[in-house]
């Protein structure tokens, strides 16, 4: 189970619910209004069920840590073109995208609160691209909340004042600034 939400955490790192082509994750709070999709309402019999995948007979190892690395405003063809071998040592032994998308307008603070939270701005309330304090925190259920729940600990290190909005500052084990 730990390993399932683990790699739950992960993958909403990855995927972000803004937009009608988007892929969105379960937040465990219900909504009350459907989530817009392109997914055409059947209206002939639906299609033959598809088996659920079973386990491997090679077992996946425990994953001891997660870390979730954010470049704000990062090109991936910069990796490559700037010779970021720690950014490639990361990649070539962990779990990465180069081909995520962000919600429009692309900016950090409402961008990494889709991120984190796996909603877009309009659920997250998260529209202000500042440090504001008195605005509050992104709404919703983080990977912070997730790993929480799951009886994990959390650490999150921001080199900008305002990431510190996308969190609640007790959805974390320790929160770090580095200016």
């Amino acid at each position: 189970m730990i390993r399932f939400l683990k790699q739950l955490i992960l993958l909403a790192f990855f995927l972000q619910a803004c937009g009608i082509t988007t892929a969105s994750l379960p937040t465990g709070i219900p909504d009350s209004l459907p989530t817009p999709t392109l997914t055409p309402i059947p209206t002939l019999a639906p299609p033959t069920e598809i088996p659920f995948p079973t386990s491997t007979s090679t077992p996946l190892p425990d994953i001891a840590r997660v870390l979730v690395v954010s470049f704000d405003g990062l090109r991936p063809d910069a990796i490559q073109a700037a010779e970021m071998t720690n950014v490639l040592s990361l990649m070539e032994n962990g779990a990465y995208t180069l081909t995520a998308q962000t919600i429009f307008p692309s900016l950090t603070l409402p961008s990494h609160s889709s991120m984190l939270v796996g909603t877009c701005p309009a659920k997250h309330i998260v529209r202000w691209n500042e440090y504001v304090p008195e605005n509050g925190f992104a709404l919703g259920t983080d990977i912070f909340d997730l790993a929480h729940n799951a009886g994990l600990r959390t650490v999150f290190v921001a080199g900008k004042e305002k990431l510190r909005q996308v969190t609640e500052p007790n959805s974390t084990d320790f929160s770090a600034l580095l200016t």
